[in-house]
């Protein structure tokens, strides 16, 4: 592909290569923490505007070089919402079952509850998993198509003994049941930025930065 953009006359400096999260090829362990420090990032952006994804999943996840490790975007917000203006009761919310929290489901079926930035947090356990090992957090599927139903159902989701220990504790307390108990943004940029960014990286976020990279 790039032999042909240089044989029409594109200049290199005009090309950005953009990859989905895992498409190409596997990652090593640096870029994974890389990549999911600044995937973190991109949620606490977001979600300091007030804004719920909704629809985390690898697919809706872009890399790009950057100078330090990747650019990490995030993309298709149809599924969206404000937090002031959550979907209404018994509305679906067309996202991935695969990665849908237990408390979008029960909204779904009619059951008032909370719709909170922590819907993004329960699919970022799940994606941090599969980034990690390869896999998503295991479940009896025998009895349960899903995550969010064995969660729901009180089963604790089995985690690789792959996941460092500090991995492993964060992505065990994302998957929690109750929204109220999932690490917020700042923890999930915390622990996975530790041995992982340079100093003069490790910042706050403002509300009025780029949602994205």
């Amino acid at each position: 592909v790039l032999d042909e953009l240089y044989a029409a006359g594109v200049a290199k400096e005009d090309i950005t290569v953009v990859f989905a999260l895992g498409s190409h090829r596997n990652h090593t362990e640096e870029e994974k923490r890389q990549v999911l420090y600044h995937l973190a990032l991109c949620l606490q952006r977001l979600h300091l505007q007030q804004v719920v994804h909704a629809d985390l999943k690898p697919e809706h996840i872009l890399l790009s070089p950057g100078s330090w490790g990747y650019k990490v975007r995030l993309i298709d917000l149809d599924s969206g919402f404000l937090l002031d203006d959550p979907p209404p009761l018994g509305s679906g919310l067309e996202g991935d079952p695969v990665y849908l929290s237990p408390e979008a489901f029960l909204r779904m079926t009619g059951q008032d509850t909370p719709m909170t930035a922590a819907v993004d947090s329960f699919a970022f356990g799940a994606i941090i998993h599969r980034l990690w090992t390869g896999e998503l957090p295991g479940f009896d599927t025998g009895k349960y198509g899903y995550l969010y139903e064995a969660v729901l159902a009180g089963e604790a989701p089995m985690l690789s003994p792959e996941l460092p220990d500090q991995m492993r504790w964060l992505v065990r307390d994302l998957l929690n049941a109750s929204p109220q108990l999932r690490p917020d943004d700042a923890t999930c940029v915390r622990i996975l930025g530790e041995g992982v960014v340079p100093q003069q990286s490790k910042r706050s976020q403002s509300p009025d930065e780029p949602l994205n990279g």
